[in-house]
This record gives structure tokens, sequence and C-alpha cells, in this order.
């Protein structure tokens, strides 16, 4: 019997992941498995897998707006076929200013070149044929009056201005913050003056943005057509209490729910002299009653604000350039919404503000609390520092509207204050209806997980292992890192071979990984280290509690006893947190440290770990509880209210800023960066803006096709309603709203009557008008391996193949490729372990 371990914190390549979940790779397969995949001789006459063989369709073409019409003047067609190329320029974010100036000027001297030449050859081929000089003047009249296609198309004010007309773009406006005195050239007196100089921001109205993506009919259908499930699986935040028990959401049948996500950008070079001077402050939006599919795209996101982060740090700043935001959302969230005119007909919308995403040091900004390293650090409860280090699982009063709005008060009259309630000053979104600044903002698991809690606990497990245990050394760990077969769906999260004694030793020490990076490293770290550490062992008891606390948290459904059992497993981590490393005196190692470094509090990485001297030159590093572990006893909750966090998380929003790092590296101009980037911003996101982003696209491998009626699958086939003339196409890989399917890979198809996840292997990936088909081989789940804290898997010898749509799968469908161990015990060479066969 084959047998093979998966992993139960299997990777969610859903939709709703960072758009490297659907990655590249050519696994290794034994013999046997080999025989499940390629059972059938055909696949040996299918293409390998290259960018020239893919085909893409469109799975909703009911055609888009502003479509060229055939009638229209010869000019006019060229203006707008000119008006495509410069989209599609645009939203490469590549090219400069200049380079797309030039590739006018050449695209007007092709055309004119052209168009002499065809009229100098068909002329002279109309006069063989007998026609005056005079009639091929007037055939040609047309063409001689054709201009410069670029010519409303010069500049990028004049792309907005065209844009805007056609598209509906909605251009950046920038408003006042404030002014200052900066010195500036004099040209007369060819010195520096001091000069008062405006301190301004973008801003780009959040309700002209919302009228445009609306004029699509797929966009509000889809808005119209959203609501809870009916299977008691909380799947988006219309499933949370929250939206359950809003009245205004539940009084009007039409209204659009957004997220506002903040955060500070760096577009300069982090190690040059201009850090901080160019930083970027940046609002966005987001409509989250869409479907997961589509609010997954980064062009879902839409900008709201730019400015510089400097400017935001004086006071009343952050009241200013909320303002117009304010103004607009209270419009739209009035009893009487919005009334437009869609397609002849009035059309009424309302917006409610949801909730507030960002890191925590971002979301203390917007919602007026205190920094991280504050006596009262949580915006969520009133819980002291000093409370946690004594017990990591207490949750101190929960704040509340009322009493938030009387901390503010008495700030105001005495801001010494502060330091008794952690508010600092008022929320300048308070004033937006329905949102309230203790309970309208959502952790961010991205952050709290896979930046902070994570490593952090990784950090502390490995130094054990190596420090205390001496089970083994880091060059082995690195060595297995950089060997391990991690699968088709994490080949691009793989984790960097870059594990240091200083990163484990000192104090200040981090894993460097990316937050992806190191959601794969944890759940593959068991599978790496797991014949050197003894079975039972309690830290590596505390790295699977985090494993299956991240299984729950980063999870797209959950169930309410899902969450319930989060709460007891982040109650069992805290405690063992305490036991192990904060009370445990073996898990203190005497490290080489800098007798002069301070402890910043506002750190969230640097509250960590304090420092006691112990002599000249040493110090010891102690463990305490942090800002995150604290953050954790407040998920289950927040998941009960908001649904799965993960719809909510950053990872998105950040992936959507990249772009600013792109312009800024190409157009080097610094000058006023938040209007150039906006502007920029705008212009390649020209279709998006429409709501093309609604468009869901299929692209696959090219195959070979089989009429239904010779296939070997006929007997599936007709299970799904195909006849016996339809064409479908075997191919190697489908990829449908961002998952790619693949021969090799195992899905989970839900769980037994026992309460096991049931697996099968992809046998086949067949397309046919538009939908996608998985051939599919259950395997048999032996049950749990406490060894791995995962699952023991095996085939079937007599198992019948399934066939699965694509389409038929639950949101939360999960790939995973084979681990396989046996390989790699190979190629280290170790024989402490067998994996029967």
């Amino acid at each position: 019997m084959f047998q093979q371990r998966v992993q139960e914190n299997i990777c969610n390549a859903g939709p709703s992941m960072s758009p490297s979940s659907a990655s590249e790779v050519e696994s290794d397969h034994n013999d046997e498995n080999s025989n499940l995949i390629n059972d059938n001789q055909e696949d040996n006459s299918m293409e390998n897998s290259t960018e020239d063989n893919t085909v893409t369709i469109c799975l909703n073409d009911e055609g888009h707006l502003n479509d060229r019409e055939s009638d229209m003047p010869l000019q006019e067609r060229l203006e707008k076929s000119a008006a495509e190329v410069l989209i599609q320029l645009r939203s490469t974010s590549s090219l400069t200013g200049k380079a797309i100036e030039r590739f006018q000027s050449g695209c007007k001297q092709m055309l004119q070149q052209h168009n002499a030449g065809i009229q100098a050859h068909v002329s002279h081929k109309l006069q063989e044929m007998g026609l005056s000089l005079k009639d091929i003047k007037e055939v040609f009249s047309e063409i001689q009056n054709v201009g410069d296609p670029f010519s409303n198309l010069k500049s990028i004010d004049d792309q907005l201005d065209f844009f805007a007309k056609e598209f509906g773009l909605v251009k950046p406006v920038e408003k006042l913050l404030d002014t200052r005195i900066d010195k500036r050239m004099d040209p007369v007196a060819n010195c520096q003056v001091p000069t008062q100089v405006k301190e301004t921001f973008q801003y780009i109205s959040v309700m002209k943005t919302l009228i445009n993506v609306l004029k699509n009919k797929k966009i509000r259908d889809m808005i119209m057509m959203s609501q809870a499930s009916s299977d008691d699986i909380k799947r988006s935040y219309a499933d949370g209490e929250r939206c359950k028990n809003h009245s205004y959401i539940q009084r009007h049948r039409f209204v659009v729910q957004i997220i506002l996500y903040f955060d500070e950008l760096e577009v300069a070079n982090s190690l040059g002299s201009k850090t901080i001077i160019h930083k970027l402050a940046s609002f966005f939006f987001q409509i989250i009653n869409l479907p997961p599919e589509i609010s997954s795209k980064l062009s879902s996101i839409f900008l709201v604000s730019l400015a510089h982060a400097d400017d935001l740090k004086k006071p009343g700043a952050m009241e200013k350039i909320f303002t117009p935001l304010v103004h607009e959302l209270k419009r739209m969230s009035s009893e009487d919404g919005i009334t437009v005119e869609f397609d002849g007909d009035p059309f009424t919308f309302r917006v409610v503000l949801v909730a507030l995403v960002a890191d925590t040091p971002a979301a203390h900004d917007v919602l007026g609390f205190m920094g991280v390293g504050a006596k009262y650090f949580c915006r969520r409860c009133l819980i002291t520092r000093q409370q946690i280090r004594e017990n990591a699982n207490f949750i101190g009063p929960l704040r509340n509207l009322q009493q938030h709005e009387e901390h503010v008060l008495e700030v105001s009259r005495n801001p010494r204050f502060s330091s008794q309630c952690g508010v600092k000053r008022s929320c300048p979104l308070s004033k937006v209806p329905f949102f309230d600044p203790t309970s309208s903002s959502v952790f961010d698991a991205f952050h709290d997980l896979l930046e902070c809690v994570t490593p952090f606990i990784m950090k502390l497990v490995l130094r054990h292992f190596v420090y205390v245990q001496k089970y083994f050394i880091i060059d082995d760990l690195n060595v297995r890192i950089g060997a391990f077969n991690y699968g088709l769906p994490d080949w691009k999260n793989k984790p960097s071979v870059n594990i240091t004694i200083d990163m484990l030793c000192s104090p200040k020490g981090k894993l460097k990984q990316t937050g992806s990076q190191m959601w794969c490293l944890a759940r593959a770290l068991p599978f790496l280290i797991g014949d050197w550490v003894p079975e039972n062992d309690p830290y590596m008891k505390q790295l699977f509690l985090l494993q299956d606390i991240m299984q729950i948290i980063l999870a797209f459904e959950v169930r309410d006893e899902d969450i319930n059992r989060l709460e007891d497993l982040i109650t069992e981590h805290n405690d063992n947190f305490m036991r192990l490393f904060v009370h445990n005196q073996d898990s203190v190692i005497e490290v080489q440290g800098d007798e002069d470094s301070d402890f910043d509090a506002d750190d969230p990485g640097e509250e960590v770990l304090q420092e006691t001297e112990q002599e000249t030159g040493r110090k010891m590093s102690k463990v305490y509880v942090t800002n995150t572990l604290h953050h954790l006893k407040h998920y289950p909750e927040m998941m009960r209210q908001y649904g799965p966090v993960v719809r909510f998380w950053c990872a998105k929003f950040e992936g959507r800023m990249k772009i600013f790092r792109q312009h800024a590296s190409i157009c080097n101009n610094f000058r006023n960066i938040p209007m150039t980037m906006s502007k920029m911003f705008q212009l390649s996101n020209v279709k998006t803006a429409s709501g093309e982003f609604c468009d869901n696209f299929l692209d696959y491998q090219k195959g070979y096709s089989k009429s239904v009626g010779v296939s070997s699958h006929q007997i599936l086939f007709h299970k799904e309603g195909l006849a016996d003339t339809d064409t479908v196409i075997y191919t190697n890989s489908a990829t449908v709203n961002g998952v790619e399917y693949r021969p090799g890979l195992f899905v989970c198809l839900g769980n037994s009557p026992s309460n096991q996840p049931k697996f099968a292997l992809v046998i086949k990936v067949i397309v046919s008008n538009k939908n996608v088909f998985l051939i599919l081989k259950p395997w048999e789940t032996i049950g749990k391996c406490t060894k791995y804290n995962d699952f023991k898997v095996c085939a079937l010898a007599n198992a019948e193949l399934t066939i699965k749509r694509v389409s038929a799968l639950s949101s939360d469908v999960r790939l995973v490729s084979i681990l396989y161990l046996i390989m790699f015990k190979l190629k280290l060479g170790s024989t402490s372990e067998n994996f029967p066969l």
C-alpha cells in the first residue's frame, strides 16, 4: 500500500490569497503514483506548459461599455484605437511619460507613411484601370483628412480629460492641508529665499467612483444578489452578526458595503537619503458585498487619497484629509441615498462604511488611539501591559462608544489623561453614520499572525531546539529548507534559506521571511525537523497549536464550532507560551548584546525581547507577552461579528500599492509625488474604474480534444449532462478565479461522517464550454498523525473515479501537493525513519 502524509494545514489556494498563489513547478512523482495520474496514453501527446499555448476565455462576455461602432468616422475610430493602445501602455506601469510621447510620435509617422504608401500604390492601379485623377482624389479624400490619432491624448492631463469623457474616469482633485515656510529658488536673485508653500493631498471622489462602477449592470446584479449563507457557514461579512443586526443594511434593498484601508508606503530607496521625505500615506476602499472571486482581484480596490505621510503628523491634518470623504459618506449613508440615472432609468444606491482595515500602527493613527507601546495598547479593550505580562489570556473591559466619547472629551481637557485610557484624540470617521471607533476596525491577520506571532514563536522554538536541546544545527536546517519539495501551490512562496545564529539568538533578531513565506514555512517545519525532535515534545506541540490557529483564522469558510475551537486553541497556546518561554528559565539564552541599545515599545518587534544586563558586554534575553498575542484573544469574537477575517486582511491592499513603487522607480518625478502617483494610478486603471474588473477569465493550456462519445470517461461526463457529441479538451493546467488545477494535486472535498477530511487526487483536468471538470480518485484518510500534525492518507486500490465541476467545489477548496518525504529522506541520506510503501 502506498502511503503518503498530507499536511493538515494545507494551502488555502482560494481566490482571496495573494497573487502568487498559482505557481509553476515540475512535480516529482514516483512510478506508482505516476501511473495513477497518467492512466491514459493520450497524456503523452499533451504539449508542455508555455505562454504560447495558453488559451484565455472570458466567462461572462456580455460586451463592454464604449464598444466601437462600425459606422463611426475614420478619425474617431482611430482616436478610439489610440486610446485603447494608451490604456494598455499605462496599465503596465513600466513606461515613462516621455517614452509614451515618443511612442505616439512614432505611431503618427508610421501612420502617415502607411497612408501615403497605400494612396500612391492604389492611385497607380486606379489610373491603369482608367479612373480619372479627380475621381481618385475623391476616393482618398477621407484618408487625406485623417489627422494625428493622438492629437487629443498628448499629455497626461489630456489623457485624463479624454478618459474621463469616454470611460468615466474620476480625476484626482488637489486639496489644501496646510502651508509652511520652505526655501525656493529666486530666479532673479539666484539664491534660495524663504517662501510660503502649500501642503496638499490628492482626493478621488468615492461617490463618483461608485457611480462609474455601478454603471456596469453586472456589478449591480452581483450586489443585489449578495445575501447571507443558508447553511450556518460563515463565508463573508453578510454571515456575521454585525451585518445581520445592521438596521440600515437590513432596511434597504441595495446597500453598497465598503471597507477603508490606510497605510504608509516608502516609494524611494529605503536605504537612500530620501527616506521619509517621499513617504506616502495612501487610502483605498473596496466593495465587499461582491462575490469572493471578484473582490479578490486587485483591480477591485480603488484609490481614495494620497498625501505625504509626514504632512499627516501635524495636528489636525488627519481630520482635514478625511473631510471630503466624510462629507460624501454622510450623503451616501442617508435614508434618501444617491439617485442617478442608468440606461434611462432612475437608480438609488446607498453606502455603508463597514470597517477600517490597517495594520496596528496605522489603525491607531486613524482611530485616535495611542501607539503600540502605550500602557493601554489595545483598541478593543482596556487592558494594561502589566496585565498581559501576568496573564496572556486576560481580556480587559471592552471599550464602547459612549465610554470612548467620554475619554475623548476628557483628553481634550487634560492631554495627560491619554495615559489612563489609551486615547489621544477623536477619530475623524466617528462622524460617519454607523461607524464606531471601538468596534468598526478589524485586526489584520496578515500582520498579526504571519508577520508577528508566527515568526516570533518559530524563532523561540527553533532557538530552543538548536541551543538548549541541541537536536540539530542551523546549517542542517537550512539544507533541508532548500531541498524540501514544497509542491506546486507553494512553489513561489517557498522560504528563503537564510536562517542565521543572530536571527535566533539576538534580542532584536527576526526571521527574514515574507508573510507568505512564513505561512509556508510554518506548515512545512514539522516535516523538516520531525525526525530530529522526539514525539510529544512540548515545544513542537506549541508549533502545532499555532498551525491549528492559523488554519482557522486564515480559512475562507468557518463554522460556529470552528470559532469555539479557536477560542480553546488560543487559550491553550497562550498558557503554553507562558509556561515554556516566560516562566521557564531554560528558555533564557545568554547572548552577545549591545549595552547601549534601548528598548523601543513602539516597535512590535522590539517589544518581544527585553534585555537585562548580566555582565559587561553580555546580556540576557527575556521573553514577554506581545501585543499581537493578546490580539489573538479578540479574533474569535471578531469572526462571529465580521465573518472570516481573511476577507479583510491587508495583503491584497499591499499588493495594490505595489504599483506606486513601480511608478516612482520609472518616472523619477518627486516634485509633487502624490499628484504624480494619483494621476498615474488612475490612468493605469481606466477600464477597471468602469466596473470591468467583474469579468471572470478561464486560462488553460492547449491540450487535445475528444468527443464525449469516444472518451474513456464517457459515463462520468454523462453524469454532468454532457452529450456524446460534445467536445472536451484534456489539459495539463486550468486556472479559474486565480486557482490553478493540475493533475497530481489533491483537493479536499469536505469532511466524512466521522469528521475526517476527505481527499481526492486530481487525475485529469478537462475544459468544456467554459466549464472545468476534475476527474478525481478518492483516497482514504487513515487518521491524524500526532508526530507531524497531519493526516495520513493512502490510495484505495479499487476506488472508482468521480467527476467534479470546479464551480461546484467549495470556495474554501484546498489544493495540496504530495509531500515526498521518502524522496526527501533519500536526498539527505537519512534512514532514521521508514515510510512504508
